[in-house]
Formats: structure tokens, C-alpha cells, sequence
């Protein structure tokens, strides 16, 4: 576009050439699938989202209830207890926290073209599936982050991504694990150049209590789950796989 109208003259001496309207940029959108799990990498915080499971012990209070052996004693409500004759404690939810930092490696060289937008597909479902359950999730990349302030500002800058200069990933990582340290779960995306050593260098870059996950998109691999390094490694050969690895214990 835009579309454009051709006056001439029958000798084609003469024409006129108008255009209608102003060019548009229509973006091709990654494939994406529903991945059917509750976000990982939960942590208690006093400003998180409240859940409804039912605690002895955090911020969001909830009701009153009897008191059970076993029960902390600074639940006790005093003023409840002694109204009532009996001990009675307060019950709080649960407050929660998630932010999945997803970091996709689109290193120039290290992928063929399918493979790269299967890796690109498996950040977008990753990304959706924290947006729609209104989750924070970071995105980077190699050389740059990516939009989530939305899923629509998402999904057009990750249909624009190419690849980056090559670069010390291992550096970047780091980088991007160091500039989010509210992250409760880290997802790296890597090709299948990607060894068990490497995948597991970069397990152990995440703290102690963060999950790490490395999905190696690989065609010629068979689905699977390992233990590497500091986390998990899942070898995703198609992105239909990727909730099939999920629902099988991967992200966790």
C-alpha cells in the first residue's frame, strides 16, 4: 500500500499517477499457543496478589477463626478471645508475587530460519500467559528488550525481531538477570547449538531461589526434561511441544 490510481493518455505521453491514503504497517504476529500453567517462581510479598489460599501467617487478613493446636500464638486476637471465652486467631490469604523473565538468544549465526521463529513463538506464548493472568513478565533478547506493556505492543515488536550481533550471551544473561532482581522464575530460549554445559552455565547464573528454565529448541530432538546445572533443561523440537513440556513438569 498505499493503493495508488494511473491516469495516461491513449499514446502514454502523458499520466497521472494519485495515491489513496497512507501507507499502514500491518504486522504478521508470531504463532502462538496456550500454555496451560499457573505462573512459577511464586514468592511471598506484602504487595502481592492476593490468592485464595488461606495462610497462619502473612499481610492480607481474612477472618477470624478457633484456634488449633499448632497455631502461632501472635495470631491470637485478644480482645476476640477474651470476649468469647475461648482463643481465637486471625486467618490471612495468602499475598503473592510473579514476575517470569523470559530471555530469548537470537544470536546472529545460531539459527535457521524455522527453528528462530519457533523460538520466537515460545516467547510470545510465554509472554501471553502471563499477561492474561495479569502477571508481570520481562522480556529481552541478545541485544535489546521487548515491549510488554501490553500484548498487542508485544506482539508487533517481537513479529519485527531479528537477529543481533553476535556477542558474549553468557555476559547478556547476567545483564538482564542483574537488571530485573524482582524476577521469581527466569526462562532462557536457546537454540539447538546450545550444549548440556552451556544450557547449565546458564542455569546457575539465576539466585538460589529463582527457577531456571532453558527450552533448547531443537527439530531434530526427541521432547524431553533434564536436570542441569542449577535448573531444568527442555528440549522442544516444535512449538506444540511446549505445553506438552509444561504439563509434564517443565517451568517449575
Amino acid at each position: 500500500g498505499p493503493a495508488r490510481s494511473v491516469r495516461t493518455d491513449p499514446l502514454g505521453l502523458v499520466r497521472r499517477v494519485r495515491e489513496w491514503g497512507e501507507p499502514v504497517v500491518l504486522h504478521v504476529h508470531p504463532r502462538t499457543v496456550r500454555v496451560p500453567f499457573d505462573a512459577t517462581g511464586f514468592q511471598v510479598d506484602i504487595e502481592g496478589v492476593v490468592t485464595a489460599k488461606l495462610s497462619s501467617s502473612d499481610v492480607s487478613f481474612h477472618a477470624l477463626r478457633d484456634y488449633e493446636p499448632g497455631d502461632d500464638q501472635r495470631s491470637v486476637h485478644w480482645a476476640s478471645s477474651a470476649r468469647l471465652g475461648k482463643l481465637i486467631v486471625r486467618q490471612y490469604e495468602e499475598t503473592h508475587r510473579s514476575h517470569h523473565l523470559v530471555i530469548l538468544d537470537n544470536t546472529e549465526g545460531s539459527w535457521e530460519q524455522d527453528p528462530f521463529e519457533t523460538a520466537v513463538s515460545a516467547v510470545a506464548s510465554l509472554g501471553l500467559a502471563n499477561l492474561r493472568e495479569s502477571r508481570t513478565v520481562s522480556l529481552a533478547t541478545a541485544s535489546e528488550w521487548v515491549p510488554t506493556t501490553s500484548a498487542m505492543r508485544m506482539l508487533d515488536a517481537l513479529a519485527e525481531l531479528g537477529t543481533a550481533p553476535r556477542g558474549d550471551f553468557l555476559r547478556r544473561v547476567r545483564e538482564v538477570i542483574d537488571d530485573r532482581p524482582g524476577a521469581s522464575a527466569v526462562t532462557v530460549v536457546v537454540p539447538a547449538s546450545t550444549t548440556d554445559e552451556q544450557a547449565a552455565r546458564l542455569s546457575r547464573l539465576t539466585p538460589v531461589d529463582v527457577p531456571a528454565s532453558i527450552v533448547r529448541i531443537d527439530p531434530s530432538a526427541a521432547r524431553g526434561r533434564s536436570a542441569v546445572g542449577g535448573g531444568i533443561l527442555l528440549d522442544c523440537p516444535t512449538l506444540k511441544d511446549l505445553p506438552r513440556l509444561i504439563i509434564a513438569g517443565g517451568l517449575t
